[in-house]
């Protein structure tokens, strides 16, 4: 019964991801969607444009940071379909769907993200890319197909953000005794 409900809720919140959001005029600004052409994939020029916008958004957000004295790290978080962990029976059928909406598009954006990574660094951003902190993780990490961790899981991601956390501000420390 328990899996049978499981197996609902995916198909349903599948079925939510693949239907756009009801935007009305004065929200249009406010939401970034993408148009899939009827083969199924997106534009160049939009791939760019979100790209474009997750790049001066960590900006953004730093500049934010530290114009309040705190510092700010972008992580990006591990998924599962851009990964090279070694998936248990049980976790493939908790975690991986090949025809899940965020399949595709993770396979799509996480190398570029991963690419534009350097030139956030070269913008002062501290970057973590997070995405092999599971791959020698022989254990369930995932609980379900979308991108979201159980204990576990959320233990070692925040373990290894702590230990950036600590390593930035190391840095920043001897920084500041330099200058």
């Amino acid at each position: 019964m328990a899996s049978a409900l499981h197996m609902r809720y995916q198909n349903l919140s599948e079925e939510h991801m693949l239907t756009p959001p009801s935007i009305g005029v004065n929200e249009r600004n406010v939401f970034f969607t993408l148009n899939v052409a009827s083969n199924g994939n997106k534009s160049t020029q939009q791939i760019n444009e979100m790209i474009d916008l997750w790049f001066q958004s960590s900006i953004l957000m730093r500049d934010i940071a530290e114009q309040n004295g705190a510092i700010y790290i972008h992580v990006l978080q591990p998924n599962q379909y851009y990964s090279a962990k070694t998936f248990s029976t049980m976790e493939r059928q908790i975690a991986l769907r090949p025809k899940h909406p965020y399949s595709s598009a993770v396979k799509e954006l996480y190398p570029v993200l991963i690419d534009r990574s350097e030139d956030l660094r070269e913008e002062g951003v501290n970057f973590l890319d997070a995405t092999p902190v599971f791959d020698d993780i022989d254990s369930i990490i995932y609980a379900d197909s979308c991108c979201h961790y159980n204990n576990e899981g959320n233990r070692i991601l925040v373990d290894r953000i702590v230990r950036e956390i600590e390593t930035v501000l190391i840095h920043n420390r001897q920084s500041a005794l330099v200058n």
